[in-house]
Formats: structure tokens, C-alpha cells, sequence
């Protein structure tokens, strides 16, 4: 079914921060939005012993929190983009308009070009699954807000 049902790009990405947001919350146990960067950054140091997921932060924090951007190395933001821009290319497995589209908002201000050659990070699978189950639950959120009769997107 073709989307008829446009979602703006703000939505996209205020859900998507909500959802990090969550996840920090769930996995570090602090508040990530009212801490600060260096606070938050040795928390995911030290809660990683225990909880392997938790270096998943590293990665979605700064597509969420301009904050985070220069507290991680280059290297780590671009991998993230890698994932999403992989996810995009590959988008055969997951055939949907939805994920297409939030892939692209969030690569909008990147050099694709140079993402090309980039390798995947070693847990580049996780970070797909963590991004599917956020635009699976957007969409659901999305459907059921505007139309249960149109595809959305």
C-alpha cells in the first residue's frame, strides 16, 4: 500500500528522542536529558560491566542530544550513520516506507558519499534492531493517531 499519510519530520524525531531517551533511562538509570554530558558518559562506562547494552548510548545519544556530539569521537557518530545509511540501502528485508523515511531524515546533513566506505561497527545488528523496534512502534503510534485506513510515513 502506497503512505498517504505524510508524518512530519519533528514528529519523527521528537518520538525518536523520547524513545532514547527511554532507553537511557531503562539501562543507565538516569536521567540523560537534565544530566550532564560527562556524568552521562561515565555512567555508560560503568554500567557496562553489567548491562553490554548499555554501550549502545554511545551511538544514540548524539543523533538525539546535540550535547553529545563532541563528547564522543567522530568515528562513533559515523558509524551510527553507517548503520542507518546501510539500513536504507538494504532496505529489501525491512520493505517499509516508514523506516526508509526516518533513515532519511536523520542522514539529511551527512556526506553519503563517504558513508559508503565505511565499515559497519561490530554491533552494527543491534543498532538495526533498535531502530527497527522504534519506527515499528512509531508507526503503530502513527497509524492509530491518523488513519487506520491509510498506510502513513
Amino acid at each position: 500500500m502506497i503512505p498517504q499519510v505524510v508524518i512530519p519530520e519533528e514528529e519523527y524525531l521528537t518520538a525518536f528522542r523520547k524513545y532514547v531517551f527511554g532507553l537511557a533511562r531503562k539501562w543507565l538509570g538516569l536521567a540523560v536529558e537534565s544530566a550532564e554530558t560527562g556524568l552521562v558518559l561515565d555512567k555508560i562506562k560503568e554500567v557496562t560491566c553489567e548491562n553490554y547494552r548499555a554501550t549502545y548510548m554511545v551511538y544514540l545519544l548524539p543523533i538525539v542530544d546535540s550535547r553529545f556530539v563532541k563528547s564522543v569521537p567522530p568515528e562513533t557518530l559515523i558509524s551510527m550513520y553507517k548503520v542507518l545509511y546501510s539500513m536504507r540501502l538494504n532496505g529489501v528485508p525491512y520493505n517499509d516506507f516508514m523506516l526508509d523515511r526516518f533513515c532519511e531524515i536523520l542522514l539529511q546533513a551527512t556526506d553519503k558519499k563517504g558513508l559508503f566506505a565505511m565499515p559497519l561497527p561490530e554491533d552494527y545488528k543491534d543498532l538495526q534492531k533498535l531502530i527497527w523496534t522504534f519506527v515499528q512502534g512509531f508507526k503503530k503510534e502513527a497509524t492509530s493517531r491518523n488513519s487506520r485506513d491509510h498506510e502513513v510515513i
